[in-house]
C-alpha cells in the first residue's frame, strides 16, 4: 500500500500486508485479532502483526525469481571458473618465460657483499642483488645490463643474455679503484722506482720541442686537505731543453746538443726509450737514492731532489769513436774500507762495445770537492770513469747492442764479482778495481 500511496502509516500497510499473505497461517486467524489491530491502530497503540524478515522476504523473492537465479547464478559460477583459470594459465605462462642468472664474484675484501644493479635495455632498474648469490635470482627472458659496485674499487658492467628456461652463470669481478691517472703522449715515458721507500713515477719529455720531465708520488694530490683522486702528487718538473741554465753548462759543443736532442727524442721511440736504472743509485752520497736513465748511447745521471742532470756518459772507444751500452748496466756500492769516505756515492758499471772492441766502465759522480777531470776520463759536468777493462779477445762481440750479452753482480767466496755475459762467453771483474778475476 504504501508503493501505491507513502502517506499510509506502517502499522495499517502491515495489517494490510498480512490480510493479503497467500499462504492462510501467515494471516490473522480470525476476525477478532484483525479487529483488535485495527483498535489499536486507531487508539496509536501497537499492534500484533509484524512484517517479513529480510530473510522471510528474500526466501519469497527467490522463489518467485527461482528461474532467473538459477541462470545468474551458473554464469556467476562460469565466470569465475573462466577467471581462475586464466589466472593459473598466465601464471604458468609467465613462469615459462623466466631464466636464472647466477653471478659467482670473488671478493676482494675478506667477506664483504658487493652490489649488482640489474637493468633491462633501457637502463630502468629491476633488481638490486647482493653478493655473493646464495642462488639464482629468476629474470624474464631478453637483455640485461648488470653493474657491479663495491667500496673501494671500479664499478663494472656486464651484458647478459637471459634464455627462457634456462640457467646463466657468470663469472664477474671488480677492479681495484685507480688513486690517481695521469695522461701520457706515449706510454714509453713512463718509468717506476722506489726512493727512500717510496715508489715514484718518473715521467720523461712528453714533446720534443718542450722536454719536461716531471716526478710524482705512489700518492694522490692533496689540496685543502681532500684527496683529488684525478692526479698524483708533484714532486718536481724540470726543463731539459739544450737551453736552460743547467744544460747549457752541460752541452758546451753543437754536437753535444745535438746528441741531446736525439737521447729526448728517443723516448718517444718505442725499443729504443730510455730506461732506469735499478735500484735507485746514490750518485752523490747523500743517503738518498737518484734517478740514471741508460739508453744505447750513454747514462744520464739526475738529481732526485729537483731533476736537473748531474752528468752525461758516453762511451767512446780506444780511438775516441763513439760505443754503445751493450747491456743494461748494474749498480755497485763499494763498502767503506774499501773506498774511504767517497764509498758511499754508487758507481754504475756498463758493458760498451763499438766494433770488434768491447769493454767494462764503471762510473760514477765525482766527489764534492774533486775538481772535473781530476780522476779517470772527463766526461761533461761532474763524472769520473772509475776504472775501464777492455775484454779479451775471445769475449770480444759484434753482436747488436743488447743481443747475447749481459751484466750481474755476484758475490763469489764472499766477494763481490762483475759477471759479464758476451755470446757465449764468461768474464769475471773486480767492481773496486776492475781487475779481472777470472
Amino acid at each position: 500500500v504504501r508503493q501505491l500511496n507513502a502517506q499510509v502509516p506502517r502499522d495499517l500497510d502491515t495489517i494490510a500486508l498480512k490480510c493479503l499473505v497467500k499462504n492462510p497461517r501467515g494471516r490473522y486467524a480470525t476476525a477478532q485479532g484483525l479487529a483488535d489491530d485495527l483498535t489499536a491502530f486507531v487508539e496509536n497503540r501497537a499492534i500484533s502483526a509484524r512484517r517479513a524478515s529480510v530473510a522471510e522476504r528474500t526466501v519469497r523473492w527467490f522463489r518467485r525469481q527461482k528461474r532467473s537465479v538459477v541462470v545468474a547464478a551458473s554464469a556467476a559460477v562460469a565466470a569465475i571458473v573462466i577467471v581462475i583459470a586464466c589466472l593459473i594459465g598466465t601464471g604458468i605462462y609467465a613462469r615459462s618465460q623466466l631464466g636464472y642468472l647466477q653471478l659467482n664474484v670473488a671478493t676482494l675484501a675478506g667477506d664483504r657483499p658487493e652490489v649488482a644493479d640489474v637493468l633491462n635495455e633501457q637502463g630502468e632498474l629491476q633488481q638490486t642483488i647482493s653478493l655473493p648469490m646464495r642462488e639464482a635470482v629468476s629474470l624474464p627472458k631478453g637483455a640485461y645490463q648488470v653493474r657491479l659496485a663495491g667500496a673501494g674499487r671500479l664499478s663494472e658492467t656486464y651484458r647478459v643474455d637471459v634464455a627462457a628456461g634456462d640457467r646463466e652463470s657468470h663469472e664477474v669481478t671488480l677492479a681495484d679503484a685507480p688513486l690517481w691517472k695521469l695522461s701520457l703522449n706515449s706510454p714509453h715515458t713512463c718509468g717506476f722506482i722506489k726512493i727512500a721507500g717510496e715508489t715514484r713515477v718518473v715521467v720523461g719529455p712528453q714533446d720534443t720541442a718542450l722536454p719536461i720531465v716531471a716526478c710524482f708520488s705512489g700518492h694522490p694530490a692533496i689540496f685543502g686537505g681532500n684527496v683529488v683522486a684525478a692526479s698524483p702528487a708533484l714532486l718536481w718538473k724540470a726543463d731539459w731543453s739544450p737551453d736552460s741554465p743547467r744544460l747549457a753548462t752541460l752541452l758546451g759543443a753543437p754536437e753535444q746538443r745535438t746528441a741531446w736532442r736525439q737521447f729526448v727524442a728517443a723516448w718517444s721511440q718505442s725499443g729504443h726509450e730510455p730506461r732506469l736504472v735499478q735500484p735507485a743509485p746514490d750518485l752523490d752520497g747523500d743517503g738518498t737514492g737518484d734517478l740514471a736513465w741508460w739508453y744505447s748511447n750513454g747514462v744520464v745521471a739526475v738529481s732526485s731532489r729537483d731533476g736537473q742532470p748531474l752528468w752525461w756518459f758516453r762511451p767512446t772507444d780506444s780511438s775516441g769513436a763513439p760505443g754503445q751500452l751493450a747491456a743494461p748496466p748494474i749498480v755497485f756500492v763499494p763498502q767503506a774500507p774499501a773506498e774511504g769516505a767517497g764509498s758511499s756515492r754508487a758507481v754504475i758499471v756498463v758493458l760498451c762495445s763499438q766494433g770488434n772492441e768491447t769493454w767494462l766502465e764503471a762510473i760514477s759522480s765525482l766527489a764534492k770537492d774533486a775538481p772535473a777531470g781530476q780522476v779517470g776520463q772527463a766526461v761533461p759536468d761532474r763524472v769520473e770513469v772509475r776504472w775501464r777493462q777492455s775484454l779479451a779477445p775471445d769475449v770480444a762481440t759484434t753482436a747488436a747492442p743488447f743481443a747475447d750479452c749481459a751484466l750481474s753482480l755476484c758475490r763469489i767466496a764472499g766477494r763481490p764479482v762483475v759477471v759479464c755475459v758476451a755470446r757465449r762467453q764468461l768474464a769475471g771483474v773486480d767492481p773496486v778495481t776492475g781487475e779481472p778475476t777470472w
